[in-house]
């Protein structure tokens, strides 16, 4: 069921409730195929929970499943989460050296510019959580 629109990661499923499934994504790093992954404790694997609307009642827990996102909302997610942000802070960088105000100052304010930026982000997580909508299906 893959397509070329899609982003697509194995899951298996934590838990289920009404009208959601929660879905745990095992996210393998770079180092997983080095042959001491296993006694490595520092790098490794990164768990995360994805939370998944669903109400047909078909997935249990424990069930292996593929979580599948559109391309579009996983660019629009680095835009966001990456792209923004470093603009906001390169440009503040760039317009408080310019005025003259010395690095420890200018660092400052340029990180300072990036708390409206995550509290708006912030105020808008519910209108942003419709646009990145997760599906589900089974292996």
């Amino acid at each position: 069921m893959a397509s070329s629109n899609c982003i697509e990661q194995e899951g298996y499923v934590e838990s289920t409730g009404k009208g959601v499934v929660n879905v745990r994504i095992i996210q393998l790093t770079a180092c997983s195929s080095c042959q001491s992954q296993e006694s490595c404790t520092f790098f490794g694997t990164e768990k995360k929970v994805i939370t998944v609307n669903d109400n047909s009642g078909q997935y249990a827990a424990g069930e292996r499943v593929c979580v599948s996102v559109s391309k579009s909302a996983g660019i629009r997610a680095v835009i966001l989460g990456y792209l923004l942000p470093f603009l906001l802070l390169v440009s503040g960088l760039i317009v408080f050296t310019s005025v003259g105000l010395n690095e420890l100052y200018t660092g400052l304010l340029a990180i300072c510019i990036l708390i409206p930026y995550y509290a708006l982000l912030y105020m808008l997580r519910n209108k942003l959580s419709n646009q990145f909508s997760f599906s589900l299906h089974k292996f």
